[in-house]
């Protein structure tokens, strides 16, 4: 795997985490999935320190036995997930889809994130978030373009 970010990596850990809310995993298990290298370990142990500390482990939790640690979804799906100030969850939501092509080592997994948790969301807060999106982007300039254009666009 390419050298990427450690936003990068904490999302790419929390969505495959989230996504197999039945299976656990030790650190190894997860630098295998998503082809860390080894001379990252420590960095992935600190990224599961940050994670099941998030929100006081009400996502991702930590089980231990004597010799290892073992990390699962805290969660049984997305759709499970709260968003207790919804109208603040909304407006990070609309901007994080907005940027996310700024930054290509990110894109795609925030993307994929961000498609998960939308098709989950409830009817009238899918419609909400649409409605917040339609009305932002018809009043932000985006890169000084409208933001009708395709802001991913390689020229």
């Amino acid at each position: 795997m390419a050298d990427i970010t450690r936003a990068d990596r904490v999302l790419q850990l929390f969505a495959l985490l989230i996504s197999n809310p039945s299976r656990s995993y030790s650190v190894s298990d997860l630098m295998e999935a998503l082809e860390i290298p080894e001379n990252e370990r420590r960095n992935v142990q600190r990224d599961m320190q940050t994670l099941t500390s998030a929100n006081g482990g009400a996502y991702i939790r930590v089980l231990s036995d004597q010799r290892a640690f073992r990390y699962q979804s805290a969660v049984k799906s997305a759709d499970n997930l709260l968003f207790p100030n919804f109208e603040n969850t909304m407006l990070h939501f609309v901007f994080l889809q907005r940027i996310a092509n700024m930054y290509p080592a990110a894109s795609e997994t925030v993307t994929d994130l961000l498609e998960k948790i939308q098709k989950s969301l409830p009817a009238n807060e899918k419609k909400a978030v649409e409605q917040l999106a339609q009305d932002l982007n018809s009043r932000i300039l985006f890169a000084g373009t409208p933001p009708t254009f395709e802001e991913d666009s390689d020229l």
